[in-house]
């Protein structure tokens, strides 16, 4: 068990050469894999020293367990894995970086390989990520800098989508281009990638927003047959609960089949660095208290919950919110002796705090089986 939070600043130029390690090794191994088609590392488990794979199946954690022994069981795992600590299969955690739409898409579409939805530096870099949070990101202090050095490798040859659109709109508007040249510009930012806003995207990366242009709106989380977006009454209800969020109520209309169209506002552009500190520092606080006698419990996970929820509902990038924000909490749930999630949660805007924590509870559960499942199946090769 981790007897406190190791918040810490790093020694840098020792995570410089971790992370000068990362940007290569993922991209140089492509064996596929049922699980993992980009670090089959699990091979390595057979080449050191033996595991007590005793040890390893008495550390399976049924589905009522609480958080202590969620905690004692991940002890038992980690510890008798720790060598391989960073090799078990990395997918356990890089799933979480994936969000559910598209990796469903991912598995209709080319069942064969859903891992490189988004292509293949993507993934490798996902993966640099899950090793960075997995060595402890060099102790970085939990603050807004280790969040913003998270997304520059989460989102490191990615495309950012909505900083392309809102770009290309304001063109429109201002009458620079047409509507069939706006319409054309944007097929190929969706669908092709392209940088057409004359901006590299990799010089977007680990920026928060800062640009008037990129004052975000929300307009609902389901979609019509005509991929239209609105509110359910549910998601409107928790969304005006939302410290960080704007209900903008006379756009608030209520459709004939059910469910509200209107718009919701993110946080102000020039508040978005300010708050995103004044909120990490006012949970790690939390954090330190709940955690006081080193034992994780509810009210620590809660905070956690509580933390990532409100970041998410802060929104201080233009793209790569979701998988930035998880990667940090991941780190985060690591440094207080706890697995990560197996699956990344995107109703936690609509669900109560109990219900969040259920969550987190059950994931963290299948986590733990997941990495004894991935240490005996590197045994069997």
């Amino acid at each position: 068990m981790i007897s406190k939070p190791s918040f810490r600043r790093a020694n840098l130029s020792g995570l410089l050469v971790l992370v000068a390690f990362l940007a290569v090794r993922p991209a140089e191994a492509v064996k596929p894999h049922p699980l993992n088609p980009l670090w089959d590392c699990s091979n390595l488990l057979a080449h050191t020293k033996p595991l007590d794979l005793k040890l390893l199946e008495s550390a399976r954690t049924k589905e009522d367990a609480s958080f202590p022994e969620i905690a004692r069981n991940w002890t038992k795992v980690r510890k008798e894995l720790w060598e391989h600590f960073a090799f078990v299969d990395a997918s356990i955690d890089a799933r979480r970086l994936i969000n559910v739409e598209d990796w469903e898409d991912a598995l209709r579409d080319m069942p064969e390989s859903p891992w490189f939805k988004y292509g293949r530096e993507p993934i490798a870099n996902f993966y640099a990520v899950v090793f960075l949070v997995r060595r402890d990101a060099g102790g970085l202090d939990v603050d807004g800098t280790l969040l913003q050095f998270l997304h520059r490798w989460a989102m490191r040859g990615l495309p950012f989508h909505g900083f392309e659109g809102r770009r290309l709109v304001q063109r429109f508007r201002s009458g620079e281009i047409t509507n069939e040249q706006l319409k054309a510009l944007l097929k190929r930012a969706y669908d092709g990638n392209e940088e057409v806003a004359g901006v590299r995207h990799n010089d977007l990366i680990g920026t928060f927003r800062y640009d008037p242009i990129d004052e975000i709106e929300h307009r609902g989380s389901s979609f019509d047959a005509n991929k239209n977006r609105y509110f359910t009454a549910e998601e409107l209800t928790a969304l005006r609960k939302n410290k960080y969020l704007r209900v903008d109520e006379s756009s608030i209309k209520p459709r004939p089949e059910g469910g509200f169209t209107g718009v919701v506002r993110y946080y102000p552009v020039k508040d978005v660095e300010k708050v995103v500190e004044a909120e990490i520092a006012e949970k790690v606080k939390r954090m330190e208290k709940a955690f006081a006698y080193g034992i994780p419990n509810e009210e620590l996970i809660a905070t956690i919950v509580e933390l990532e929820k409100n970041l998410i509902s802060i929104h201080p990038f233009l793209d790569g919110n979701g998988r930035s924000i998880r990667a940090f909490t991941d780190l985060i749930y690591y440094r207080h002796g706890l697995p990560t999630p197996l699956s990344p949660n995107e109703s936690d805007l609509i669900m109560s705090s109990s219900e969040a924590v259920e969550y987190i509870r059950k994931e963290m559960i299948k986590s733990i089986n997941a990495w004894i499942d991935s240490a005996k199946k590197g045994l069997e090769k």
